[in-house]
């Protein structure tokens, strides 16, 4: 007999192990646990904003469970309605299989039943399987809480790909060395990022000398992954806020939105793709980029309109400003001004209280670069100054807040919020570009 025939399924898989890059000290967790051994953890809870690889986590994961010999048993939340009697029944297999590795994936769209896997499904299963949940969120505070799940759960925050990553993730794909940098500058690592860059940029020149400025076929797609379906468009509006500021405040965010500013703070640092400090919340590099390149493509009035709001807001606070704030309110306007560079060069002249008189005084322009998307010459609008009143760019994790801004001095005690779960392992978010 001849060899048996492979089928349309293993070139699939064989193709996704090529391209596979990384994430090595997630799988090196993974194999910790299914060696078992003291200490081993019983659950591995994987959590990151869409695009970032949780699936083809997953795929390594279900490949490494394999070849140490155990079953798979895949649940993938999107399929199984969130009550617990569906959730049993699609996980059925794995309680009647001995050394089972359950895989539950996009828990996010079962997220309500978190409680119940904590506190009833999980502790049922037999103690040789091993459970890897994989949403957008991370667990809530109640899984550390918990003295009985510290030795048993470990939990990964999965972050962007290292700068040596990125670039093999795009050598695997085949992108001309030549034309890596701007792609990489773009993705920040953030794997879907970097897979719409290659496929939109392909037969096209890449910019040498600028920013290249993602297509909207490039924006539209990974917007729908990274924010998934929003709550309403006041929500939209309160992340757009947070893309142009430096970092937001509940009470920038009030300045610009209005009195429901509480609840759309509160909803905004919850999002999976968005990160928090000791001065307010920002959001991950691509994320700023594309809602900000959208929003300039699809509606510049409104785009317009944000960044007069903010300026009039971060304008009133210098001119109120303490001593002690100062230098982070003027910080704060220069972020406003990234993409104006002659503008921010100018007022930056003298003492901070010498530019905020040039800021009020000088007439702007919409900080915006000067090609649209499509490569060709935008115009630029002129923006009416801000008179009469007294008186905001993240490119890494928020440990060292001076890396995210203009030059000036950093501040202390800007560090990233620890994760809820004291024994999570966090994937950094490391950049090409620093």
């Amino acid at each position: 007999m001849g060899a048996p025939r492979s089928s349309i399924a293993d070139r699939i898989d064989a193709a996704r192990d090529r391209v596979f890059v990384g994430r090595e000290a997630e799988l090196r967790l993974l194999r910790d646990a299914l060696a078992g051994g003291p200490g081993a953890p019983s659950v591995l809870y994987v959590h990151g904003p869409g695009g970032i690889g949780k699936s083809a986590l997953m795929r390594q994961y279900a490949k490494e469970a394999v070849a140490a010999g155990r079953t798979v048993v895949h649940v993938d939340g999107r399929m199984v309605p969130a009550a617990p009697q569906a959730f049993e029944k699609a996980a059925e297999t794995a309680v009647r299989t001995p050394r089972t590795l359950l895989l539950i994936d996009t828990f996010e769209y079962c997220q309500s039943l978190e409680s119940w896997l904590r506190e009833e499904f999980l502790p049922g299963l037999p103690a040789d399987i091993l459970v890897v949940v994989a949403g957008r969120h991370a667990p809530d505070a109640r899984w550390s809480a918990d003295p009985g799940w510290v030795d048993l759960l470990r939990v990964i925050a999965l972050g962007d790909l290292s700068a040596e990553e990125a670039e093999a993730f795009l050598d695997r794909r085949g992108v001309d060395p030549a034309r890596r940098g701007p792609l990489l500058a773009f993705a920040s690592g953030h794997p879907l990022a970097l897979v719409l860059a290659a496929h939109a940029s392909a037969g096209h020149d890449l910019p040498v000398s600028r920013r290249w400025e993602p297509a909207p076929e490039v924006v539209a797609p990974l917007l729908r992954s990274i924010l998934g379906e929003l709550p309403g468009p006041r929500h939209r509006l309160a992340l757009e806020v947070c893309a142009q500021a430096h970092l937001t405040t509940e009470a920038l965010l009030r300045a610009v939105v209005g009195d429901d500013a509480p609840e759309l703070f509160a909803w905004m640092r919850e999002q999976p793709f968005v990160d928090r400090c000791s001065e307010g919340v920002f959001p991950h590099d691509v994320v700023r980029q594309a809602l900000a390149t959208d929003l300039r493509w699809r509606d510049p009035e409104r785009f317009d309109q944000l960044y007069r709001r903010l300026h009039r807001h971060l304008v009133e606070r210098i001119g109120s400003a303490s001593p002690g704030t100062l230098l982070q309110d003027v910080g704060s306007l220069q972020f406003l001004y990234r993409d104006a560079g002659h503008m921010a060069q100018r007022a930056m002249r003298g003492t901070p209280r010498d530019w905020w008189r040039t800021i009020r005084t000088t007439p702007r322009t919409r900080p915006t670069s000067s090609r649209s998307p499509n490569g060709a010459k935008a115009p630029t609008r002129p923006v009416r100054p801000v008179t009469g009143s007294r008186t905001g760019r993240r490119t890494s994790g928020c440990s060292g807040c001076a890396a995210r801004r203009p030059p000036r001095p950093s501040r202390p005690g800007c560090v990233r919020t620890p994760s809820r779960d004291a024994r999570t392992i966090r994937s950094p978010r490391r950049r090409g570009s620093t």
